[in-house]
């Protein structure tokens, strides 16, 4: 890291730099981060390349800022030549600096990454601290500051990035882990690594963290929000889909618009793929454009419109349109400042078909809008104006989303998008060949056919299991990797049902103690729940991703994958089992025998729990339910959310699997 001296910056200056020396010697608390690109100084990077690497270092700080939902405007910044110093108001939440700011800053990496050669690539350690700092009229200075850039020099920090395939490596201090990592409801203590540090007169103990290694970084895994898995060197089990996306590349490099939405269940390589094409086209001389859209509310209108520009600008600075560009560019500009709003979105759709037909006629365009189940209506409003303003343009446009989020807006944005002819790819698991390849490729240790075979089993052939499943199987063994979640997983998992109300939450906890495979009406009458607050509840865990309707059974839900209902059992609280368990607490197949052979004409309810019998059409499902509409009168949509068959009486379970 640099030691130069460097200009400072803040949106508001008031009370930082200036005031009176008695002023600046009054310590104030601060968050701080440092952060520091690897090899900068390379004899391979040129003058320019430097510049590039900066460039995209300050955006995809920004950038991730944003997403994390961390006000740039309100830190403070010290550029240091081949990184950044930043200093965070103390009312700004730490938590947010560990649990979602990696997760984004990975994202933003590699969307910069994808679009730049080798020697313009950028790769961090960052480094995490809080304490007493002091400003003067020269910049700022403290014990803190210096601990934190002895952190970010560490030995082991340097070697943990140097010997990942990652972008990002994350130290914290002791007392940011003891205080802000330990007591984190969304961090996993156990993707922490404690290291000894030992520089200049520095010796103490620091945490690493590889994010990328631990379910934070880019991974489509199921259940998490918007971490998609990105290119790895190789892909495996894929050939027939890297066909048909290569033949849809060729017809737009013809000259037309191409369009291809590839969909599949979280983590099973929909961004793989598509990095997989991008690198193809890449070679060949395409230029490639990667866009996010991200799961956090409050992420600005159009954002990964505005990375895919911001990505683009670089290399191709747009001659006209500039100020009907700025919405997307400046983060500073809005549409409301040119005073009639729907004629100012206008010129902006306009203004970005304009420069991307500009761009396209230089070289081939490839662009990429990764988890279009996030989009919100201005992304999906100009990729529908794009299809159409750019149909003679060679553009080759791929879509991935999960088919399970659909929502309104973007069922609408599909179905006008439809008379494009759009290539589907859609996604499966990895058979158990590709299985035993991928598994074969990641570990160094023999395996034996049985034990492949039953990872494959156990992870239905989805990549990111897959790969988990790998790195336990090289820590923990084969025992560990037939009978044991992976701690990434787990983290996912957790953090998914963390964001559903307490109801959901103990419903499903319920539901993972019966089993992988439940009824509603053993649901029911375990729970204990009004009916209507139930079905509300199964909604928000559909909608969610976490489970799904069989279509070979009614009245009937499943968790969406093995794993995650493992990792709910598992955590389940005391009473979701206990409220299998009579009185008299009889074996657990006796209680399986009891549920299985209970019949409408028995007095005892569908459960060993004692429970009122409803009777047919009151205070729950009623007697007759047109299909497909919820208790709320609300239809599903695209068949994300339960259609419950009318029931006429309370029906015998006829069977559930307690089986993982």
């Amino acid at each position: 890291m640099s030691s130069a001296p460097s200009w400072c910056h803040r949106c508001h200056v008031d009370g930082f730099w200036g005031g009176t020396v008695e002023r600046s010697r009054a310590a104030v608390h601060r968050t701080i981060l440092v952060v520091d690109v690897e090899g900068f100084g390379d004899r391979r990077r040129t003058n320019v390349d430097q510049l590039t690497v900066r460039a995209g270092l300050y955006r995809a700080l920004q950038q991730a800022f944003r997403v994390a939902d961390i006000s740039w405007a309100a830190c403070e910044y010290e550029d240091r030549g081949d990184g950044a110093l930043i200093l965070a108001p103390p009312e700004m939440t730490k938590g947010a600096f560990v649990e979602d700011l990696p997760r984004a800053l990975v994202d933003a990496l590699h969307a910069h990454n994808r679009t730049h050669g080798a020697e313009e690539q950028v790769r961090l350690r960052m480094a995490l601290h809080a304490g007493e700092i002091n400003y003067d009229d020269h910049g700022v200075t403290a014990a803190a500051i210096n601990l934190a850039f002895r952190l970010l020099d560490a030995a082991p920090l340097k070697t943990e990035l140097a010997g990942s395939s990652g972008v990002l490596a994350v130290i914290t201090s002791s007392w940011f882990f003891e205080e802000v990592v330990r007591h984190s409801r969304v961090c996993d203590m156990t993707a922490y690594r404690s290291i000894s540090v030992t520089v200049k007169e520095t010796a103490t103990t620091a945490w690493v963290h590889l994010p990328e290694r631990h379910g934070d970084g880019p991974h489509d895994a199921p259940g998490s929000e918007g971490c998609p898995e990105y290119p790895e060197p190789t892909l495996l089990g894929r050939d027939q889909e890297l066909v048909r996306l290569r033949r849809a590349a060729s017809t737009a490099r013809a000259g037309r618009f191409t369009l291809a939405l590839v969909t599949g269940e979280p983590g099973i390589g929909k961004s793989a793929l598509a990095g997989a094409v991008g690198r193809q086209l890449a070679a060949d001389g395409w230029t490639i454009a990667w866009g996010n859209c991200p799961e956090r509310e409050g992420s600005p209108a159009g954002q990964p419109w505005a990375e895919i520009l911001q990505a683009l600008v670089d290399r191709f600075p747009p001659r006209h349109h500039a100020v009907e560009l700025a919405p997307l560019l400046d983060d500073h500009a809005t549409l409301s400042a040119a005073g009639d709003v729907p004629a100012a979105r206008f010129r902006l759709r306009t203004a970005v078909g304009l420069y991307l037909s500009a761009v396209a006629r230089a070289n081939p365009l490839l662009i990429v809008l990764d988890d279009l189940h996030h989009a919100d209506g201005e992304v999906l409003a100009l990729l529908t104006h794009l299809a159409g303003a750019l149909v003679s343009e060679p553009v080759f446009l791929i879509a991935t989303y999960r088919p399970t989020e659909v929502d309104e807006h973007l069922a609408e944005a599909l179905a006008t998008l439809a008379r494009h002819q759009p290539e589907h790819v859609d996604l499966t698991g990895l058979d158990t060949e590709v299985v035993s390849d991928l598994m074969r490729a990641l570990c160094a240790r023999p395996l034996a056919d049985d034990t492949v075979a039953a990872i494959a089993r156990r992870t239905e052939g989805n990549p990111f299991f897959v790969r988990e499943i790998a790195r336990l199987l090289e820590t923990g063994g084969e025992h560990a990797a037939i009978g044991e979640v992976p701690p990434s997983v787990r983290h996912i998992v957790r953090r998914r049902v963390a964001r559903l109300s307490a109801s959901a939450q103990t419903v499903l906890h319920h539901a993972a103690v019966i089993g992988r495979d439940f009824t509603i009406d053993v649901l029911a009458a375990v729970t204990g729940m009004d009916d209507d607050v139930l079905i509300e509840c199964l909604d928000t865990a559909l909608r969610a991703g976490l489970l799904v309707e069989p279509q070979t059974a009614t009245r009937a839900l499943r968790f969406a994958h093995a794993l995650v209902r493992e990792t709910l059992s598992t955590t389940s609280p005391s009473c979701a089992v206990a409220a299998f368990m009579p009185r008299s607490a009889p074996p657990w197949n006796a209680c399986a025998r009891t549920t299985r052979s209970h019949s409408p004409t028995t007095s005892t309810p569908p459960t060993p729990r004692t429970r009122p019998r409803r009777r047919p059409g009151t205070c729950g499902w009623p007697r007759s339910r047109p299909s497909g509409v919820m208790p709320t009168g609300r239809r599903p949509v695209s068949g994300n959310r339960p259609s419950f068959p009318t029931r006429t009486h309370p029906e015998a379970p006829s069977g559930t699997d307690s089986s993982s």
